[in-house]
This record gives structure tokens, sequence and C-alpha cells, in this order.
């Protein structure tokens, strides 16, 4: 809950820690600090972390344990098990679901800390988003109900909203996303 450890794997897929990228997150919550969710930018130079529901942090790569930028969010978010927090391919940008029963997810210019607070008039709750192509310009963002908006960041507004069909168990809750090479792909 509050470390992170990162394996180097060799051309025979042999999986070896290496502790000099050892993280271990304390907070003055004590025991009860939390790495909620983590990120790498596409040139694996920064990590960005979601610590204690409250606070998004960027760390080089080269000096992990050492924090770059703290961002405080202006609202608490949930800990979820669907990944609900993603970087722009540039690593300028990140979106954060708002998780369970929130109409609501955010948008952080992390360059200029400014925070964008979206809320769908059709979404139950906001999970799994991803930026479309890794580039900040569209955002998916989804629900438990099979609905994907579609979210345009600079007019912030909803462009397109797509609807999926149950699975073979009956549920259309949207569990990942993921898109590059102009496909959104939805599960």
């Amino acid at each position: 809950r509050n470390k992170i450890k990162m394996f180097k794997v060799d051309n025979k897929s042999q999986f070896v820690e290496d502790s000099k990228y050892e993280l271990t997150y304390s907070s003055s919550k004590g025991d009860n600090a939390t790495i909620n969710f983590c990120d790498f930018d596409a040139n694996f130079e920064h990590i960005f972390l979601v610590v204690d529901n409250q606070v998004l942090q960027k760390r080089a790569v080269s000096n992990i344990n050492k924090v770059l930028q703290s961002i405080e969010l202006k609202e608490s978010v949930k800990g979820s098990l669907f990944r609900n927090f993603r970087l722009s391919a540039d690593g300028k940008f990140c979106v954060l679901g708002g998780g369970y029963d929130k109409k609501h997810f955010f948008v952080v210019d992390i360059e200029n800390e400014k925070q964008i607070h979206l809320k769908s008039e059709q979404l139950n709750s906001t999970y799994v988003p991803c930026f479309i192509n890794g580039e900040n310009k569209l955002i998916a963002v989804s629900d438990k109900n099979g609905t994907i908006e579609i979210w345009d960041v600079e007019k912030q507004e909803t462009v397109k909203t797509l609807q999926v069909d149950a699975n073979s168990t009956g549920s259309k809750w949207i569990k990942a996303s993921a898109s590059r090479h102009n496909i959104l792909a939805i599960g």
C-alpha cells in the first residue's frame, strides 16, 4: 500500500528486483500512508503518483525518492481496483476518474498546476479514463452501465457518447480502456 518495487527483465524473461528503484512512501498518516495510483511518462523519465487520495506527485525515475512536484488535489479521490489515473503521452496532463457514484472526473494540467473539474450528465460513475491516442485533446471515460463519453479537454464538453452491450455474465461494467494508433479499446 505504500511501496513500489521495480524489476528488470532480461532477454530470457528473468525478473530481477532492482532496489535502486524501490520507493517507500511515507507521510503524516504514518501506517496509513498510501500510494493510490502510479504511471510513467512515455520516456520513463518520470513516475507520477497519487498518494493519500489527495496529492499528485512527480518524481524522477533516476532519483525516485525525491519529489519534484507536488499538487494538492481539490478533491480527494477514492482508491480503486481499476486504473482510474492516466497520463497523456507527453506527460503534461493527467486524468483521474471520480470512481463509484461520482459523476465527475478531473483533468490536471501538470505543468501549470491547473485542475479542471468535468461533470457528466449521463454517467453515474466515472472509471478507467484514457487519453485518445495518448494525446491531451480527447478523453474517454466510462461507467458501470456500459456508457463511454468522449470529452474535448479544451472545450470541456462531451463530443460523443458510446454504448457497449453486456458481456457473457450480463455485466456492462467497463473495467479497462486504452487508445493508440486511432483505436479506442474498451473492455
